[in-house]
């Protein structure tokens, strides 16, 4: 019984060796583990990835890496970036960088879709490329593979596309995959895969999105102008007048102040760092991290881990960290120690905080009380926007102070409302003359009342004395400005000032932005450039653009663009009636405003010239027109 068990034994072991030996020697397009899918599966898995894909006949460098990160390579600052389910377009030339969704990740999987980079298949496609099994084995630089042919159909009739791929036999990790396009007897290539590296090591920085790239390709903005001062784009032959703040910056913009007199104009630029540009000075701006100082005189303020790259004649460099200024002096870039004085001019003419500043008296020391809620509710009516800010300002100590608000109002708005809030109860200004308001101010201040008086101070800068703020409380502020929002082509742009240095030491406890546009024109798009809002909506003639944050810094100015879909006419009239007296605006557009405006600058080529009419018979009066008559 013993022989015959052990006889058993040996014979099911015979029978599973040969069954083995069969498994082994059966052809190459035998068994599931082969199939294509399991090269594509083995893609995925890799922590890192280097390819080479040749379209087109231009060749570009691709790298993967685990979880869920890919960049794409086109060479001279040109690349994508995907992380996930979103992908950017970079393009740093032009500092710009544009998000979509990625298509590169699928089902949520961690590795990298090797058929979508190369646009290959919809879903009944990829299944029957993924079940295609090996057709022959050959060699690739001493390695054995095996080769997968097949075949797909095109996007055109009668067309098909040959997909050939070729993969290690023990590793099944794939080598090279092509693809070629056939259609009436015609063989043209279409793409080419090469896989170069697997699981090398890969700089992270090569799958960071530059934190001073723009969405619209922005690199800054002028923020304050005096004087006469004035910008020329790369490329252009034409210096444009800057005549408004707001104005966007560009990669290679020249910036120019005027020889005579007090010119000087402040920049910013992304992020966060501030250039002031003194009288008779020339610089050019080819990014966020450089200028180059051509001539005069310059105030850098840089972030100390965003410093910026400061250039002088004959490639002299200086690294900016924090504050510092400098000037070409006889062709070398000096560090300038003390002030100037139109510095010191320039910057008391200024304001410091954007969103507002309630400065008190403690101790003997002027400081700026903290921003503690901050709300702007915007309506934006057929290109008028009405802006109402409430915000608070938060005194911690015990005492009961007396301060000043400082508001710098755009430059291109005029202020139309000012209130506090009295314990509970909001208390609007009322417009009176300069000398009575003054003797009013008084009159309540002696009485132990809360008075507020709102001046214009020069400038942009409005002013308003504030009493009491009592100890441990908030003083609620309210400012309400108007603006006309100037249409380019099809869109216009609504701006508000965010950046503060005093925010960067105390964020504000709560933001919240409202805008709110209404349309006599149908919309095609309103967004928000600068900033991921919580909540966008839009219908034909009206839409609503919502950003909300708690104990926030703003890094950059908060910004709207609205896209009309065409317009009625090159002259729009906006009338406004005030009982039987009214006025009107009279918004011209120039002939030859595309509908891709990016920002005001002049066109190379003759000034335009314009003949404007106006018909004024509809403001006569009656027996005005009967004598005309007559």
């Amino acid at each position: 019984m013993v022989l015959i068990a052990t006889r058993s034994v040996v014979a099911a072991l015979a029978a599973s060796v040969l069954f083995v030996v069969y498994l082994l020697s059966a052809g190459p397009a035998d068994g599931p583990q082969l199939a294509f899918a399991n090269v594509v599966q083995k893609v995925a898995e890799v922590e890192t990835l280097h390819l080479k894909i040749t379209r087109g006949g231009k060749t570009t460098d691709v790298w993967t890496r685990r979880p869920g990160q890919l960049r794409w390579d086109e060479g001279g600052g040109v690349y994508q970036i995907a992380r996930g389910a979103r992908m950017w377009l970079v393009n740093e030339k032009e500092n710009r960088a544009s998000s979509r969704p990625s298509r590169y990740f699928r089902d949520g999987r961690s590795g990298v879709d090797l058929l979508a980079l190369l646009h290959l298949g919809d879903r009944k496609q990829r299944e029957r490329l993924l079940e295609n099994r090996p057709i022959k084995q050959i060699k690739v630089e001493d390695v054995d593979c095996h080769v997968y042919e097949m075949d797909i159909p095109g996007a055109d009739e009668g067309q098909t596309i040959h997909v050939e791929a070729v993969a290690g036999t023990e590793d099944l990790m794939l080598r090279r995959l092509t693809t070629t396009c056939r259609r009436d007897g015609r063989v043209e290539p279409m793409a080419e895969l090469t896989v170069v590296a697997v699981n090398e090591p890969v700089d992270e920085g090569k799958f960071v999105v530059g934190k001073t790239l723009t969405e619209d390709g922005r690199i800054g903005k002028v923020v304050d102008a005096q004087g006469i001062v004035s910008i020329k784009p790369m490329m252009r032959r034409r210096w444009t007048p800057v005549q408004r703040c707001g104005m966007l910056l560009r990669p290679g913009d020249w910036v120019r102040t005027d020889v005579r007199g007090a010119n000087a104009v402040a920049l910013r630029l992304v992020k966060q760092t501030t250039v002031i540009v003194g009288p008779d000075t020339l610089i050019e701006l080819p990014s966020p991290k450089e200028i180059r100082l051509q001539s005069g005189v310059v105030k850098v303020v840089a972030g100390e881990d965003a410093p910026v790259e400061l250039l002088g004649p004959g490639n002299q460099r200086a690294t900016v960290r924090g504050e510092a200024t400098y000037r070409v002096d006889r062709e070398k870039l000096v560090r300038v120690e003390k002030t100037p004085k139109w510095l010191t001019g320039f910057e008391g003419a200024s304001a410091d905080e954007s969103i507002g500043s309630l400065v008190v008296n403690v101790d003997g020391r002027n400081l700026p009380l903290t921003v503690g809620y901050h709300k702007v509710t915007v309506d934006i009516r057929d290109q008028i926007a009405r802006t109402v800010i409430e915000e608070s300002f938060v005194n911690h100590t015990a005492s009961r102070l007396e301060g000043v608000f400082y508001f710098p109002l755009p430059q291109d708005a005029s202020i139309s409302g000012f209130g506090m809030w009295i314990g509970d109860k909001l208390v609007e200004a009322d417009v009176v003359e300069k000398q009575r308001a003054r003797e009013i101010y008084e009159t309540i201040l002696r009485e132990r009342r809360d008075p507020g008086l709102l001046e214009w101070t020069g400038g942009n800068i409005f002013k308003a004395r504030v009493f009491p703020i009592f100890a441990h409380s908030e003083k609620r502020i309210k400012i309400t400005y108007t603006q006309v929002l100037p249409l380019k082509g099809s869109r216009y742009r609504y701006s508000y000032a965010l950046q503060s240095e005093l925010l960067k030491q105390h964020p504000l406890r709560e933001l919240a932005i409202d805008v709110r546009v209404y349309s006599a024109i149908p919309l095609a798009n309103v967004s928000s450039p600068t900033h991921t809002t919580a909540r966008t909506a839009k219908t034909k003639h009206s839409a609503q653009v919502e950003f909300t944050a708690q104990e926030y810094t703003p890094t950059r100015d908060f910004e709207v663009v609205v896209e009309v879909d065409g317009r009625d006419s090159d002259v729009i009239m906006i009338p406004h009636r005030r009982g039987d007296d009214g006025y009107f605006m009279a918004l011209i557009n120039p002939p030859g405003a595309g509908a891709n405006w990016q920002r005001d600058v002049l066109p190379d080529g003759n000034p335009l010239r314009l003949l404007i009419l106006a018909d004024t018979s509809a403001s006569l009066s009656n027996s005005d027109r009967q004598t005309q008559a007559a």
